[in-house]
């Protein structure tokens, strides 16, 4: 299911990217 799987990565983005939540800036400055 493709939003189930985009879901999961904006779950994994917001622990990576401190923008949206806590964790290290994988990601660097994504906005």
């Amino acid at each position: 299911n493709f939003s189930r799987n985009l879901q999961a990565k904006i779950m994994r983005w917001k622990n990576d990217i401190p923008i949206l939540g806590r964790g290290a800036p994988k990601y660097g400055s994504i906005p």
